[in-house]
Formats: C-alpha cells, structure tokens, sequence
C-alpha cells in the first residue's frame, strides 16, 4: 500500500491568515508535526512518498532531512490557482495516484498500522461528519455568492454526511480523478468569485470532504472508517481524533486539526513525544531554527 503526504505550500505563507505556519503557533511546531508525522509513517510502512511544490522540496528535503522516499513537485502547476482552496494540493494529489494508496495529512500521527481491511477498502477516511454546522456555513457562503456549481454540489437531503480527510485513500483510484475534475473546473469557472468572497476557504471542506462522499454515494461505495465510532454528530465529538494526551495510553492515531493546535497542552504533549522517540532529529530541527 502506498502511503503518501503532500504539501503545496503557497496557501501557508500569508502571514494573516490562519493557515500561516500550518496553523501552529509557531515554525518550530509546524516542523516537529511533520517531522513526527513522516517518521511514524516511515517506522510503520517503510516508505512514505511525498508531494509538493519547490518550496515544499526544500523545507522537508533539504532543510529539514525528513524521509520520504520519494519526491514528486508537480503541485508546482498549482502556481496561479487562487490559495484560499488550500484543498487543491490534496485534492490533485488523490488524483495523481495510480495503485491503492493511503494519504496521511501533515498532523496526523500515526501511533501503529491502520487496519488492513479498512485500507484495502475502495474507499476509506478518519471518520464520517454528520450534521456538522460548519458544512451548512460553507452552503451558506456557496448560495451567497452565486457560485457556478456543478450537481454534485448541490446541497442533499437530509444530514450533511462528509469525509473527514485526516486520513483518506482505499482501493479505487477513479473516483479521486473524478474529484479532481469537478473540484478543477469549478475553480476554473469560479476564480473571480473566489478570489472576492472573503470567507472562500470554508468551501475547502465542501470541495473535498463532503464532494468525496457525494461520489462515493454516486458509486454505491460506503466509506470505511478508522474510527470504530464513525459518526460524528455534536462539534465536540469532531475533536475526539485530537486527544494527543491518550497517544501512549490506547489511541493509534491522533489528528490535531484546527483549533487543537491552539491548544498547548496538545502541542508540548506532541513535542515531548516526538523529542522522546526521535531525539536526533528534535535537536536537529532546534538546530535549524537557530
């Protein structure tokens, strides 16, 4: 099984918005989060490939020697496309892989293997969100704004169910290109609108966690998932993945999304870990910011 990460660093340089710094409180946090996370992959896995942008290539290869054992930099043609959908560098990447394959986000942190049967799905993801206020926020703002959508953007029935993407893949490679294509053409069709709309980049997650799921439904594929609690339902519950302090206790995994990034407990819970089990390479990330 292939696993892959990728990191299309244009939508994290601006220094007012929130995903400036990967949405860590600092650089060295950004650095200890993907140093920890493409270590795991690699103890685990063995391989772990990568891809990215130029920038990307010389921050994790050359500045911070993490090791990926490949480097593919074609998110380099992403150069032009408006950076509020940061989703872009993710999405394309689904869409480049031709075997079955497991993309694993940059704070996402992988304590053991994931379950083979859930991986060797035709599709798998963290975990369903069902009902999740932040998807009717993005319906909102795609009705608002007069966006040109294709059908499978159209709100559905009943509650919104998406695919939580912390970690995503599974076995059918065409359904990511299928994705692509919509996700491409509405940016094409839309760049003006999205480079205006001031809150564009909460579409993100209708382009890529509730799309994949529109598609999978379209294709009679139902989504496994990592966690064996699958739906999500309340807000809090979204937060479960990002309980770092129970890593050593009885988690596998732990995705410090969003706000738990904020949270500092979470985060020197995370940089005690990754200074414990990798010390070399935490003094040599320390080395680097000096």
């Amino acid at each position: 099984m292939r696993v892959v990460q990728s990191l299309w660093t244009r939508p994290f340089g601006n220094r007012v918005n929130d995903r400036y710094n990967g949405g860590w409180p600092s650089e060295k946090h950004n650095y200890i989060s993907w140093a920890l996370s493409s270590l795991l992959i690699a103890k685990h896995y063995g391989t772990v490939h990568l891809v990215t942008d130029d920038a990307g290539a010389r921050l994790l290869i050359d500045k911070l020697g993490l090791p990926y054992t490949s480097v593919d930099t074609s998110l380099e043609t992403l150069t032009g496309y408006p950076v509020s959908i940061w989703a872009l560098g993710k999405i394309k990447t689904y869409a480049m892989q031709s075997e079955p394959f497991i993309h694993v986000d940059g704070d996402v942190f992988l304590w053991d293997r994931l379950q083979e049967d859930i991986v060797h799905s035709p599709l798998f993801c963290q975990n369903l969100e069902v009902g999740a206020s932040i998807y009717e926020s993005a319906f909102t703002i795609l009705n608002a704004n007069s966006f040109k959508i294709t059908s499978q953007l159209l709100k559905a029935g009943g509650k919104i169910i998406a695919c939580n993407a912390g970690v995503i893949g599974g076995t059918n490679n065409l359904i990511w290109k299928s994705l692509w294509n919509i996700v491409s053409e509405f940016v094409d069709r839309n760049r003006e609108t999205l480079q205006s709309c001031e809150h564009a980049h909460v579409l993100n997650l209708l382009l890529e966690q509730y799309l994949i799921h529109q598609l999978a439904m379209e294709s009679n594929i139902t989504p496994k998932v990592v966690f064996e609690t699958a739906v999500f339902v309340e807000e809090s519950d979204l937060m479960i993945p990002a309980e770092i302090t129970r890593a050593i206790f009885d988690m596998k995994y732990t995705h410090l999304l969003g706000v738990a990034k904020k949270d500092r407990l979470k985060v020197l819970v995370m940089e005690r870990i990754f200074q414990n089990m990798f010390p070399e390479k935490y003094y040599e990330i320390l080395d680097v910011l000096n």
